[in-house]
């Protein structure tokens, strides 16, 4: 798969939380994160998986609804 600095992955909630391992397994240490494509009220179970993997959650936007969260790999 290869490591890099940056992962970003816009799909819907489902994939994202099936495939965040994977996501984490590709960023170097530092690495950031980009996950959108998904609902406000997705944000607690996308940022508890996140976290429960170590990434750290940055920030947030929501625009309509639609989000897009942000973490770094320590």
């Amino acid at each position: 798969l290869g490591q890099y600095d940056i992962v970003l992955a816009n799909i819907n909630r489902n994939v994202i939380l099936e495939e965040i391992p994977v996501y984490n397994d590709m960023l170097l240490s530092e690495g950031t994160l980009i996950l959108s494509g998904f609902h406000g009220e997705d944000i607690p179970l996308i940022v508890n998986k996140a976290t429960s993997l170590r990434l750290q959650f940055i920030k947030s936007k929501v625009q309509e609804n639609w989000v897009s969260l942000v973490f770094k790999k320590g």
